[in-house]
């Protein structure tokens, strides 16, 4: 399993919690900063907020029932007490969501007089920066070079900076706030916690959830809902940087940015869950900051995310390099005009909200069809971005007629008839293509790209955007081949062919999902089930999924939490139950 972490975030930024209680990875003031706890990346110079019991001890982690707050109960010889982590965020006066760069760390002692020592050890800016610690009006401080953290508690001080034993009774508190100090009382942060509590059990009260698997459901909406970033409704890929693919090879990524594909589809998952102003304001960032769908952003828009190797770290397990920013903002990736034109289909058509569509949306929309149209017969990237590898990837070209297919669609509605037909004839000419160039007749399944005989998981998602029916001989025939070569046990290889750093060891998780998905829509809807529920065996110990997951070890591996992991869930749940509690169109859409 390894990765025992839990996340508790804000919108703005996020921190991950061993399950001993330690931050571990946390960056001010966005998710995209740098770090100022960064212990998951060097065990030794990252830099943590840890704390320790005397003596021998155990934990016990959980999240407060249907919230992102995080409790972890410590048990020792000289008594038990629990943490409860969170960021306080809540609904405002105005009814605005609102959230504050600060960590509260609440200490209730259950049994007992434990004693413990605090190691409040920030390292700023990657660990380039440590800063130094004194006490200041009662708080205390870490400033570095150009940044500052306060720790407001009501503990002493001092036992804290010098890493006292320090006994416990009753209830405790630290809020840990960033560039700002927030003298306050233990009253006050248990009012925020309350708040808090309300604000996530009022998602989950407003969510459509299906008829079963509702707590793994529950537990991967509130992850996404953690991974967007609320000032412009961006969603990142994931709350970490470099964790690595497979210990050791380099495949190791910044993943705290927005892939425009990853969040269409988590768009796409909101929607099925009712979660509709989520969906809307990525719509309005779209439209906002994507004139050209550029494959990554910043979570603010930015364009170009440079790629930088941090030599100073030693990597999660000692895994080199570290790396921050992300070069495929550099490439094409044809195949994310489908997921996005996917998305505003779904939600303006399928969910009924086509009165909401703005004049610049349509406009946007209609640049994205057309850019689909233009470059759908060049090479690209592909999904899984190869460096360098550029070539007609199958996928892509899918995608791509999706783009056409819903554009299409949309144009219908919009009583664009002349732009609808124009549409539907390059759609036919694409399809004409990939049925005549990514099918393999020798080995009888679609391929990763034109001229070749290498599998690609990304191909099963062939039924699930209706380019063929499900029961077409092409489609079962190529669930079958992929099944059948690049699954193995429980999971599925994204392929096995060579690519930039040799030839694929791990398992890619939502692969598996897609095969679940798969494997019903094809009618083995019991295997599909039993594939599905073995597979929630092997996440954390708090329901969260990584993006990889050894194939030897069984151990989660890939930036974590991952949206693609939990959005392919969400998809899978609802698929399964057939079913959900209420209706997954509400009664906003008005058509």
């Amino acid at each position: 399993m390894a990765l025992d972490y839990g996340i508790i975030g804000n919108r703005q930024t996020a921190a991950l919690i061993s399950s001993k209680g330690s931050i571990d990875w946390c960056c001010f003031p966005r998710f995209d900063s740098p770090s100022v706890f960064a212990k998951l990346l060097d065990n030794q110079k990252g830099g943590s907020f840890e704390i320790i019991p005397t003596g021998q001890y155990v934990t016990e982690q959980t999240y407060v029932k249907n919230t992102n707050v995080l409790s972890t109960s410590f048990k020792s010889q000289h008594g038990e007490f629990e943490v409860l982590d969170f960021f306080s965020c809540h609904v405002g006066q105005q009814r605005e969501f609102e959230s504050f760069q600060e960590i509260h760390r609440i200490i209730k002692v259950r049994k007992g007089n434990p004693k413990v020592k605090f190691k409040f050890d920030p390292r700023f800016n990657y660990a380039r920066d440590k800063p130094d610690l004194y006490e200041k009006n009662g708080a205390i401080v870490a400033e570095g070079e150009k940044e500052k953290l306060f720790l407001n508690t009501d503990l002493a001080p001092e036992g804290i900076i010098k890493r006292k034993a320090t006994g416990l009774e009753g209830e405790a508190f630290f809020i840990l706030s960033y560039n700002d100090v927030f003298h306050t009382r233990l009253a006050e942060s248990k009012k925020l916690l309350k708040r808090t509590i309300d604000f996530w059990r009022s998602i989950i009260k407003r969510t459509s959830l299906p008829s079963k698997y509702k707590e793994h459901v529950i537990r991967s909406v509130l992850v996404l809902e953690l991974l967007r970033y609320e000032k412009s409704g961006a969603i990142i890929a994931a709350a970490t940087t470099s964790l690595p693919e497979i210990i050791g090879e380099g495949r190791n990524w910044d993943y705290r940015y927005c892939w425009l594909r990853d969040a269409a589809l988590t768009v796409d998952a909101f929607t099925k869950v009712c979660h509709f102003d989520e969906a809307r304001k990525f719509m309005k960032w779209l439209v906002r900051c994507c004139e050209q769908l550029q494959t990554v952003r910043g979570v603010e828009g930015g364009m170009e995310l440079p790629e930088k190797i941090l030599g100073h770290l030693d990597g999660y397990r000692k895994s080199r390099p570290v790396r921050i920013g992300n070069d495929a903002y550099k490439q094409i990736q044809n195949d994310v005009y489908g997921e996005v034109l996917e998305s505003i289909y779904r939600f303006f058509v399928e969910y009924k909200y086509m009165r909401e569509m703005t004049p610049k949306q349509r406009t946007s929309m209609v640049q994205w069809v057309n850019a689909a149209a233009e470059l759908w017969k060049k090479k690209d990237h592909g999904i899984w971005e190869f460096r360098k590898k550029e070539g007609h990837y199958t996928f892509s070209k899918l995608l791509c007629w999706v783009a056409l297919d819903r554009g299409v669609k949309l144009a219908l509605k919009l009583r664009a008839p002349e732009q609808a037909a124009k549409w539907k004839k390059i759609a036919k000419e694409i399809r004409e293509d990939i049925l005549q160039n990514g099918w393999n007749e020798k080995i009888k399944s679609f391929t990763q790209k034109y001229d070749s005989d290498d599998l690609d998981a990304s191909l099963l998602l062939i039924p699930h955007f209706g380019f063929l029916p499900p029961k077409h001989p092409m489609v079962l025939s190529t669930v079958d081949k992929i099944d059948e070569k690049l699954r193995e046990g429980c999971f599925v290889y994204r392929y096995k062919a060579e690519d930039d750093f040799g030839k694929p060891k791990n398992a890619f998780i939502p692969c598996t999902f897609w095969l679940v998905e798969a494997m019903y829509l094809t009618g083995r809807k019991k295997r599909a089930r039993k594939m599905f529920e073995d597979l929630l065996n092997y996440s954390n110990h708090l329901g969260l999924f990584s993006e990889d997951i050894d194939l030897n070890t069984k151990e989660l591996l890939g930036n974590f939490p991952q949206a693609y992991t939990h959005l392919a869930l969400i998809n899978d749940a609802i698929m399964l139950s057939e079913g959900t509690v209420k209706k997954p169109v509400c009664e906003k859409g008005l058509g």
